[in-house]
């Protein structure tokens, strides 16, 4: 797949990528969605062959989250943005500069990322930064977006 160049802020370049894959629910812009493998061959994983909306359970890091790009219903092919700048559907408490995460509350939408309690084991993926505030449950926020590898959200 080609990739595209889009303009972040202040003119900073970010490279996006995106996947052309089948939607198993339907979507509308901005909604987050987590990548499934196909596991047909025994063992052996085939790939990533469609997605669904993302949900609280989406957190970690071994999930591979993306952004759809326009509405798609359920069992047909949409885009959707692995990496890049992109408008995301977000909780009314995300405000700019906050590191995102799924959503626990609302499914397809992010939220503030929230820290593992301390001496825990468990891992989260920060899988954005909202470069504007949401407003209320469902807005679109233009955030800097990484559903693969995720951002360094330190440690608690």
């Amino acid at each position: 797949m080609p990739q595209i160049v889009t303009q972040g802020p202040q003119n900073v370049t970010f490279r996006e990528e995106s996947v052309v894959i089948t939607c198993t629910e339907a979507v509308t812009k901005g909604t987050l969605v987590s990548l499934i493998i196909t596991d047909a061959a025994g063992d052996v994983p085939v790939g990533f062959s469609s997605c669904d909306v993302a949900d609280t359970a989406d957190v970690t890091p071994d999930q591979i989250i993306g952004v759809a790009t326009d509405t798609v219903a359920a069992g047909s092919k949409g885009k959707i943005v692995l990496r890049g700048v992109v408008d995301i559907k977000c909780d009314s408490a995300v405000a700019k500069g906050s590191a995102l995460q799924a959503s626990a509350s609302n499914g397809g939408n992010a939220d503030v990322l929230t820290a593992p309690a301390g001496g825990g084991t468990t891992r989260l993926k920060c899988i954005g930064v909202a470069l504007v505030a949401s407003g209320s449950d469902g807005n679109l926020c233009t955030s800097l977006f990484d559903g693969v590898s995720g951002f360094s959200a330190g440690s608690a």
